[in-house]
């Protein structure tokens, strides 16, 4: 691995004591029929057409909405806050309110969306809570350095050439030209997630950010972090983890951390991190909860 390349390093680096608050995460990816019963009026398609596929094309602020207006509709406190939203407002939110990049013009007051975690619904996960929950929850346990989550591979340096890695399809759907695949029909990492690797990328909370080596308490902004020396700027962009079913094995290591506009569903073409043109970048999310009680 690049361990000198920040995007590659992990939320867990030396010098970074992380402190996490109690949580659970969804052991699945969320899927088509539950996105569909939440928002029974979508009008965009997905990619691959099933029940129990993935739920993709799905931008960030498709992901917060839902996670909103089903703890509303579970009687749950909506965590995040939006202007002019009230919990009433969420459990009757119509999916076309959603800005997307040719529908709505409330991106100002969706871009200041805020998030409380003491609340009790349901939430996208921190970066730091998805790589936990990822390497397995105990950091004294072998599989916590693991490269793939639940899986263990000794045979080699892996680089962004390396196309393929023997028994890892096992855990992952990847490096395919073909679709997503049934939520956990994979084998499961050793918390018994499943697709934390692979079948689509996976939304979290967090904007992009270089990572500073100090102790920190559940991190989700960039405050008190650097923002990296590049050209890129991230200043609309959110961390995506884990890879897709089109992605390369250097994408869906542990650490491996990249990212995506605010907006972006995969829709259209567009040009990655990398500057490479991806028609692939398919992106859904799985659900996250604080435990209060």
């Amino acid at each position: 691995m690049n361990t000198d390349d920040f995007t590659y390093q992990g939320c867990f680096i030396e010098g970074r004591n992380v402190t996490l608050s109690p949580y659970e995460i969804g052991q699945y990816e969320v899927t088509q029929e539950l996105f569909n019963a939440v928002f029974p009026d979508k009008t965009t398609e997905y990619a691959f057409q099933g029940d129990n596929l993935p739920a993709e094309r799905v931008s960030w602020y498709h992901a917060i909405a839902f996670c909103n207006k089903l703890s509303v509709l579970q009687d749950l406190e909506p965590v995040y806050t939006i202007e002019g939203f009230t919990d009433d407002a969420w459990g009757t939110l119509s999916y076309d309110v959603i800005p997307t990049p040719d529908v709505g013009d409330g991106y100002g007051i969706w871009d200041n969306v805020t998030c409380d975690l003491a609340k009790n619904g349901y939430r996208l996960p921190t970066e730091a809570e998805w790589e936990f929950a990822a390497r397995g929850g105990v950091q004294n346990e072998e599989a916590w350095n693991y490269p793939f989550p639940g899986f263990n591979y000794s045979g080699g340096v892996i680089t962004e050439n390396t196309i393929t890695v023997s028994g890892l399809e096992s855990y992952a759907n990847y490096a395919s030209d073909e679709t997503t695949t049934t939520v956990g029909s994979k084998l499961s990492n050793t918390l018994g997630l499943y697709d934390m690797a692979g079948n689509v990328w996976e939304w979290c909370w967090d904007k992009m950010c270089e990572l500073n080596a100090v102790p920190t308490t559940n991190p989700y902004e960039p405050e008190n972090e650097t923002s990296p020396t590049t050209d890129y700027s991230y200043d609309d962009d959110v961390v995506v983890r884990g890879g897709d079913f089109a992605t390369t094995v250097y994408n869906m290591v542990v650490t491996a951390r990249s990212w995506e506009d605010y907006e972006y569903t995969g829709v259209n073409d567009y040009f990655t991190n990398s500057g490479s043109l991806d028609e692939n970048g398919y992106v859904g999310f799985r659900l996250c909860r604080t435990i209060t009680e």
